[in-house]
C-alpha cells in the first residue's frame, strides 16, 4: 500500500510543479491531520519502516557530524519546491496550488493524519530528511518565524469560520503579538533565542487548533470508531492484560459519551484526535499482518496474483541487485506468516504481534540486501577519511592503540576497493559504528578552534602593543567568521580545520606588527 501512496503522492507533485509559479512557502507538515473529513477514517494497517537507516546517500559526500546523509543541490531545489507546497496536510488540501485547485479531498483522513505525525511514504521521509538536514532547522531562521506568523493571521482572519472553544482566538492573538514584536525588535545577538520564539508560537497555534470544536461527521467518524473497538472486544478481549482491559473499557466508554444520542459534550478536534490515537493501540491485529502479508507481495513478485510467481528483483553482484538468496528469505517469510493466518485459533495478542514483527524484520532485511553502487562507495570513503583523522590524532601505541577502530578502518577498505560487496545494511553498520569516534573528533577539534579565537580576540584586545591596520582588519573578519561558524548548528570537519589554519597564520602576521606603546 505505501508504495501506491508514494506513486499517487509522486503523480500528483508532478501535476503541482507543471502549473505552480509561485513563491516559496516554508514547509510547516505537524499540525495533526486536523480539519480533513473523518469519514475517510481508517486505520494505518502498514508497517513501521526502519527511517533510521534507510537513506540514500550522494556522491559530493562531505561528512557533516549533524548530518551524515547529503543531498545534492539540484535535488535539494526540486524538493524545496515540492515540499513548500505541501503546507496544509491537515487541512485536506495542498496550500499553494494555483486558484481552483484548493479542493478537498487531495489527502484523505488517514493519510493525512500520518503526514501530519511525520509518518511519510518511504522515498519522501528519507527525502524530507536529507532536506531538512542540509537546510540548518527551519525553526531557527528569522524568515520561518515570519512564515508562522503569517499562518497565525491567517487562522486569526475573519475568513476562518471555524468555531473555537471561549478564549481560544485572544490566546492566539497574545502569542502572535508577542511574536510580532519580537520580530520587530529583532538584531543579531538574538539569534539563538529565534527558535524559543517559533516554538512558542507553534505551540499556541497548536493549542487553538485542539481547540475547534466539531461535530458531524466527525461524531459519525467516532461511531466508526467504537463499532471496531466493540468487534475489537469480542475477538480479544480475554487475552489482552488486566492493563489493556481497563484501557480499552475507559476508551469505550469515553467515545460512548460523546456518541450518544442525547450527549452535552462539546467534541474538540484535540480531544478527536486523541481519541483516533488511542483506538489505533487496538487494531485488529490479524488484519495488520494480512496487511503486511501483501506489502511484502508487492515487493517481491511482479504480479502477486498470478498463478506462477516471478521474483521482481534479481539477485547478483551488480549495484541494484540483491544479495544472493534474498528473493527465497523474503518468499519463506511471507509463507510462515500465511500458514499462520490460515492455522489460526485464537491465539494471543502477543503471538500474532511475533508474526507481525517477524514477517517486517524480513522486509526490513530484504530491503538492506540491496548491492550500493559508486556514490555509496564514496560516502564510505569520506566516513573512513575522518576515521583516520581520529586514527592519527589520537593513536599511543601502547596506552591507546585502537585496535577496533583499525579493525573498523581496515574492514571498510575491503568493501572500497570492491573485495566485498557494500549492501544498505553493511553502509549503516560501518555509519553506525563510526559516529562515537566522529562525534569525539568533532568536540575536540570545535574546542581548538574555540582556543584559537580566544587567543586571536586577546591579541586584538591588547592596548600594550600597536599593530598593523591590515593584519588587524585580516584577524578581526576571520575571527568573526570562524565564532559564528562555531556557534552555528551544523559544522563540517575540514572547514573547522581550516578555520584553525587560517587563525594561527593570521594571529602569527599581526603579532609580527607588533609595536610597543612608549608612555
Amino acid at each position: 500500500m505505501r508504495k501506491n501512496i508514494k506513486s499517487s503522492l509522486m503523480i500528483l507533485l508532478a501535476v503541482v510543479l507543471i502549473f505552480s509559479q509561485l513563491s516559496v512557502l516554508s514547509y510547516a507538515g505537524n499540525n495533526n491531520g486536523k480539519g480533513n473529513n473523518p469519514k475517510d477514517y481508517k486505520y494505518d494497517n502498514d508497517h513501521d519502516y526502519d527511517y533510521e537507516h534507510d537513506y540514500d546517500y550522494n556522491k559530493n559526500y562531505n561528512y557533516d557530524e549533524n548530518c551524515p546523509y547529503p543531498i545534492d543541490d539540484e535535488t535539494k531545489a526540486e524538493l524545496r519546491e515540492r515540499l513548500n507546497l505541501m503546507v496544509s496536510f491537515g487541512e485536506g488540501n495542498w496550500l499553494g496550488l494555483p486558484s481552483g485547485m484548493e479542493k478537498k479531498g487531495y489527502l484523505p483522513f488517514g493519510l493525512a493524519k500520518r503526514y501530519a505525525n511525520g509518518d511519510f511514504p518511504y522515498g519522501l521521509a528519507k527525502k524530507i530528511r536529507d532536506f531538512n538536514c542540509w537546510d540548518d532547522d527551519s525553526s531557527q531562521t528569522l524568515d520561518a518565524l515570519k512564515n508562522l506568523i503569517v499562518t497565525a493571521q491567517t487562522k486569526l482572519s475573519v475568513e476562518n469560520t471555524k468555531v473555537y472553544l471561549p478564549n481560544s482566538k485572544e490566546k492566539l492573538q497574545v502569542a502572535l503579538v508577542a511574536a510580532q514584536n519580537f520580530v520587530t525588535n529583532y538584531s543579531a545577538s538574538q539569534v539563538n533565542t529565534i527558535k524559543a520564539e517559533y516554538d512558542k508560537l507553534k505551540a499556541a497555534i497548536q493549542l487553538f487548533d485542539n481547540s475547534e470544536i466539531v461535530s458531524g461527521d466527525y461524531i459519525t467518524s467516532l461511531k466508526v470508531i467504537l463499532t471496531d473497538l466493540t468487534i475489537y472486544k469480542a475477538n480479544y478481549y480475554d487475552k489482552l492484560l488486566p492493563a489493556k482491559k481497563t484501557e480499552l473499557d475507559n476508551l469505550i466508554a469515553v467515545i460512548s459519551s460523546y456518541t450518544v444520542s442525547n450527549s452535552t459534550l462539546v467534541l474538540t478536534l484535540g480531544t478527536y484526535n486523541s481519541l483516533v490515537t488511542q483506538a489505533e493501540v487496538f487494531k485488529d491485529h490479524l488484519d495488520k499482518l494480512k496487511s503486511l502479508i501483501t506489502e511484502a507481495e508487492t515487493l517481491l513478485y511482479v504480479d502477486p496474483s498470478a498463478t506462477v510467481k516471478v521474483f521482481k528483483n534479481i539477485e547478483g553482484t551488480s549495484p541494484g541487485n540483491y544479495l544472493s538468496g534474498s528473493n527465497l528469505a523474503l518468499q519463506t517469510a511471507i509463507k510462515v506468516a500465511k500458514d499462520f493466518i490460515a492455522a489460526y485459533k485464537n491465539e494471543g495478542v502477543t503471538v500474532i504481534e511475533n508474526n507481525y514483527y517477524a514477517l517486517n524484520m524480513a522486509i526490513s532485511t530484504f530491503n538492506k540486501n540491496i548491492i550500493l553502487g559508486e556514490d555509496d562507495l564514496a560516502t564510505l570513503t569520506m566516513v573512513q577519511v575522518e576515521l583516520k583523522a581520529y586514527y592519527d590524532t589520537y593513536y599511543v601505541a601502547v596506552s591507546n592503540p585502537l585496535t577496533t577502530l583499525k579493525t573498523l578502518i581496515d574492514e571498510m577498505q575491503t568493501y572500497i576497493d570492491k573485495t566485498n560487496l557494500l549492501t544498505q545494511a553493511k553502509l549503516n553498520i560501518f555509519l553506525d559504528a563510526s559516529k562515537v569516534y566522529i562525534k569525539d573528533l568533532y568536540d575536540a577539534i570545535k574546542a581548538e578552534l574555540q582556543i584559537q579565537i580566544d587567543i586571536a580576540n586577546n591579541a586584538l584586545l591588547d592596548t600594550t602593543h600597536t599593530y598593523g591596520d591590515t593584519e588587524r582588519a585580516l584577524l578581526l573578519n576571520k575571527v568573526t567568521l570562524a565564532d559564528a561558524y562555531l556557534k552555528g548548528t551544523s559544522h563540517k570537519y575540514e572547514t573547522l580545520k581550516g578555520y584553525i589554519t587560517d587563525l594561527k597564520a593570521l594571529i602569527d602576521a599581526f603579532k609580527a606588527t607588533a609595536v610597543i606603546v612608549t608612555p
